[in-house]
């Protein structure tokens, strides 16, 4: 009876130390992947990447704690610079935009003014054929008023003659006068 109860207690004992040293054991290796998984978690959720992992011990566990800050930082650098390359790229195209803006108003513009200058100039072109139109009238106009004045100066002559001189003219003069009125 008495070996029964001290092998009982030896194997109570052991049992005890057994499970206590187990659960230390679990606590040294799941507290480090604990604190990366929340860490993850927090990063994941909030896209900070300044949040860094607390290290809990100095073996492999404490290695992956810092190779895993490393990689925050790493990562916080490149969306650091991906973000300032975004607004650097989004404040060139929106100067490009502006720039594109003043040009096409400014090739509106010049639109407008050709068309402008383009209608001033059909005008001109118009005036400027009825001007000639009208110039050839006035030189048809002038040569028939011409061709109309010469004959009629002449009869003009006559008739003058023929009323200073009446009767006193001789008769092949007066025939005369007379065929160039007739």
């Amino acid at each position: 009876n008495r070996y029964a109860s001290t092998g009982f207690g030896v194997l109570a004992v052991g049992s005890l130390l057994t499970i206590i040293g187990a659960l230390r054991f679990q606590r040294i290796l799941t507290l480090p992947v604990l604190e990366l998984t929340k860490v993850a978690g927090k990063v994941a959720a909030t896209k900070k990447y300044d949040v860094r992992a607390n290290k809990l011990s100095h073996d492999e566990l404490g290695d992956l704690t810092d190779v895993f800050n490393d990689m925050l930082s790493t990562v916080g650098d490149a969306h650091r610079i991906l973000r300032e390359s975004n607004e650097e790229m989004e404040a060139r195209v929106e100067e490009r935009t502006r720039e594109l803006s003043l040009a096409n108003e400014k090739l509106v513009g010049e639109m407008k003014e050709r068309e402008r200058a383009e209608k001033e100039l059909l005008d001109a072109h118009r005036r400027l054929i009825r001007q000639e139109k009208l110039v050839t009238v006035g030189q048809v106009s002038a040569n028939v008023a011409h061709e109309l004045r010469n004959p009629l100066g002449a009869v003009r002559q006559s008739l003058y003659f023929l009323r200073k001189k009446g009767e006193k003219v001789a008769p092949d003069k007066l025939r005369k006068h007379l065929d160039v009125i007739g």
